[in-house]
């Protein structure tokens, strides 16, 4: 099973990852949301993510919240060499969706294609979408 991990700053990530378990009813087994605290020694984070990234044959989707933030850059440390493992950055709602719909349909690759689309869709600027409907709609 492909397993997620949110790292974000303060608790946005749980709260991505409780509500999108609400909408979607999907199962939580595989899924989780950290956040390293201010005080965190980054030696002591880095191991502690590469002990918990290190097992994941099927590989892991980490979604966080900046990139070049402190999470992302100890990920970004372990990809490639011991971690069989996706970096997405920019987390939001539509990625953690697309995660919970998809992991079970397609492999680690072809997931994280489909998370960052899905990520980028969900930014829409209403007013400009409006703007368009006018003008189609001659208003």
């Amino acid at each position: 099973m492909i397993k997620l991990l949110i790292i974000t700053h303060g608790t946005m990530g749980k709260a991505l990852l409780d509500t999108a378990l609400m909408i979607s009813g999907a199962d939580s087994t595989g899924v989780e949301a950290i956040a390293p605290e201010l005080k965190t020694d980054p030696k002591e984070f880095f191991l502690g993510l590469k002990e918990r990234l290190n097992n994941e044959t099927d590989g892991t989707i980490i979604l966080a919240d900046l990139f070049g933030g402190s999470g992302s850059n100890a990920v970004a440390m372990l990809l490639g060499r011991d971690v069989n493992g996706v970096l997405i950055t920019g987390v939001n709602l539509n990625m953690v969706l697309a995660f919970l719909h998809n992991r079970d349909k397609m492999p680690l690759r072809a997931l994280a294609f489909k998370i960052e689309e899905s990520g980028k869709k969900g930014i829409i600027n209403v007013n400009h979408f409006m703007h368009i409907i006018d003008e189609v709609e001659g208003r």
